[in-house]
């Protein structure tokens, strides 16, 4: 089936019941244009720089960018809110490959990758259409729904799969093979098979890009250290900071001075930042394998001057995605574990101190449902002003969703990203708050 016409007429969730409840938060029409947004890749590519926001280092690196995608007039530019963001225009609005007599069969975690700009590696690929050999041009189908996933080196029908209607496999783009059907079955076969050519929206392959200087991150992910504020010489906690990209952000703001502590409590996601740490070259931050709900076990009650939490979340703000599986007993044990950590933040924070909360996510639960839950469970902190700090950043995104956990008044200082079809926007949620000296209770309605 044609990608678009797919994304259209399926549901963004698997499961029924949570299909319905996202309908009631946001309505129907809403959630089938997420649904559509969320499964196409942003209509640009972003990438920060390390240490830098001069003009002249930008300029140095969009030209390494350049040499390396092999485009001299790639067209790029800067980020208004953000300077040392680098922003890389999609070539073409959402558009369908041209159809091809073979093709092969992707896993929907690779088929993401490719709708945002990847090649595809050898260990990728399920299943084709035919035998092929190298430098043959090959379409490239993904499978979205895991019932149907064909065998592990399998050739399937092609008079089946290559039918528009199809409805078990969705038409991505087109490529051209690097190695034969033979070599990409052999055990322990790696590297890249298909160099991919046609997408449905063409971003260039990032692969050779990143570098010592910079980082792809999405300009979401960008917001919540510039609202934490992080200054040099104060003592910093990233409660949860794998892969690292928020940590080394952090460290750029403080100017490599001052103490930051960078947790995460799984050991494989601990080398991803530590990795991210040493490419940025700070020598300020202190990675640490640890579980931050046990955080007063390890330190005492107002320790940090700022902290951000950007916790373990339920990812459905994340785009390219083609389907959720996800539980609505999931979505709920995330609010749950959310509010541990939050509570944990709350009394590590020193009085007047920063505490910045963070989702890729569009689920009201673990956003304006856990902001209200936390207003009212803390009544020492109050939710921060957009007039405060930075407006800007608030005014490139959307107030909180009504009827989900927040009065009006609050949802206006709440930070919502709603990604749409046209926008490089993820789903991402911000909430900033201060810790004060005297109690103040802030009234918030019931979650729905």
């Amino acid at each position: 089936m044609d990608f678009m016409k797919w994304a259209q007429s399926e549901r963004l969730f698997a499961e029924e019941d949570v299909q319905t409840k996202f309908n009631e938060w946001f309505g129907e029409d809403e959630m089938k244009k997420l649904g559509v947004a969320l499964r196409t890749p942003p209509m640009e590519t972003s990438l920060r720089l390390f240490r830098s926001s001069e003009q002249a280092d930008i300029e140095k690196m969009m030209q390494q960018i350049r040499v390396a995608v092999g485009d001299d007039g790639l067209k790029m530019y800067t980020h208004k809110c953000v300077p040392n963001c680098i922003l890389i225009p999609a070539s073409n609005e959402p558009t369908p490959p041209k159809r091809l007599p073979n093709g092969v069969v992707v896993d929907i975690r690779c088929a993401e990758a490719v709708l945002r700009g990847a090649n595809i590696f050898a260990p990728g690929i399920l299943a084709s259409t035919s035998r092929f050999e190298t430098e043959q041009m090959l379409n490239i189908y993904a499978v979205h729904d895991i019932k149907n996933t064909p065998l592990k080196g399998s050739i399937v029908d092609r008079e089946v799969y290559t039918k528009p209607d199809c409805p078990d496999l969705v038409l991505i783009g087109s490529g051209k093979a690097l190695m034969s059907r033979a070599d990409i079955l052999k055990k322990g076969s790696s590297g890249i098979a298909i160099e991919v050519t046609e997408k449905i929206v063409s971003h260039p392959a990032m692969d050779k890009v990143l570098s010592d200087s910079c980082i792809l991150q999405n300009v979401p992910s960008m917001v919540p250290p510039i609202l934490l504020n992080p200054m040099k010489g104060e003592k910093v906690l990233d409660m949860c900071a794998a892969p690292g990209g928020k940590t080394a952000h952090l460290a750029d703001l403080m100017q490599g001075e001052g103490d930051l502590i960078a947790c995460d409590r799984a050991a494989k996601r601990l080398e991803e930042l530590v990795s991210t740490i040493k490419r940025s070259k700070y020598t300020n931050v202190t990675p640490l394998k640890f579980d931050a709900t046990k955080g007063l076990k390890k330190w005492e009650e107002a320790t940090f001057n700022k902290i951000l939490l950007d916790p373990p979340c339920s990812g459905l703000g994340i785009r390219p995605k083609l389907t959720h599986f996800i539980k609505m007993k999931e979505l709920t044990e995330f609010a749950s574990y959310q509010r541990k950590l939050l509570s944990t933040a709350a009394k590590l924070l020193k009085p007047g101190g920063k505490l910045v909360y963070s989702t890729c996510t569009i689920s009201p639960l673990e956003n304006e449902g856990n902001v209200a839950w936390f207003l009212e469970t803390h009544e020492d902190f109050q939710l921060d002003l957009r007039s405060d700090f930075r407006p800007d950043l608030y005014d490139l995104a959307s107030p909180g969703l009504p009827g989900t956990g927040l009065s009006d008044e609050q949802n206006k200082n709440v930070i919502r990203f709603t990604p749409t079809i046209e926008s490089s926007d993820t789903g991402f949620f911000v909430a900033s708050f201060t810790k004060a000296d005297r109690k103040r209770k802030l009234g918030a309605v019931e979650t729905q």
